[in-house]
């Protein structure tokens, strides 16, 4: 059909800057999540090792499982790619008279 040919036409560049503008994005917020997610779990493990030098019921495995889990955070964080779920496209009825 006709409009299979225009969309056959159209939507292949269309995906294809969808994506390029998507990994910039992602790359953008991978970084800003690994920030974010270093920062608060140093917090984290800054305030409970200042926490057990007073309180004993805070253990040292606790304090080790915390780093580990910073550790594989800040591993996993940048390995994190978009994923294309959906596309919705829209067109109005005259969709194929706006041809040029």
């Amino acid at each position: 059909s006709p409009m299979r040919k225009v969309l056959m036409a159209l939507v292949p560049p269309m995906l294809e800057r969808a994506r390029e503008e998507i990994a910039a994005r992602c790359l953008a917020l991978t970084e800003q999540s690994v920030a974010r997610a270093d920062a608060l779990l140093s917090g984290e493990i800054v305030r409970l090792e200042a926490l057990a030098r007073v309180n004993p019921a805070v253990s040292a495995d606790e304090i080790a499982a915390l780093h580990r889990e910073r550790e594989q955070l800040l591993l996993a964080l940048p390995g994190a790619r978009p994923r294309l779920d959906a596309l919705r496209l829209v067109t109005s009825a005259d969709f194929l008279t706006l041809r040029r």
